[in-house]
């Protein structure tokens, strides 16, 4: 099945496992128990071009992985102030290629990073 995926899905699915593992390690650090009230715990795959940024908030606390092509830099801010984030905690950018790493510096110079 992995093999009859294409490259951007097996790259989403990796980055989806990452956030999980964030989101995992955030709940075990902090006592917190899955199953909770607290409606502001979400992952979610943006869509920049031809990569994939994942905003992951847990516990009060914003992670983003990669930022896509810095022709989408004003997408995806829209994209993050959309669900009322104007500060991120983390930024993991996995690789240098453009497409994970072009929007990094207007996302560093527009939000509190």
């Amino acid at each position: 099945m992995i093999r009859a995926l294409n490259k951007r899905a097996k790259r989403a699915i990796c980055l989806g496992i990452v956030a999980l593992i964030i989101i995992i390690a955030g709940k075990f650090f902090t006592g917190n128990n899955f199953g909770g009230n607290n409606n502001d715990d979400f992952i979610s795959v943006l869509s920049v071009g031809n990569g994939d940024s994942i905003l992951v908030c847990s516990n009060g606390s914003v992670t983003l992985i990669d930022t896509g092509d810095q022709m989408y830099s004003r997408e995806l801010v829209r994209k993050i102030r959309g669900y009322g984030i104007n500060s991120i905690e983390t930024l993991v950018l996995t690789h240098s290629h453009s497409e994970h790493i072009g929007s990094a510096e207007f996302i560093l110079s527009t939000l509190k990073v």
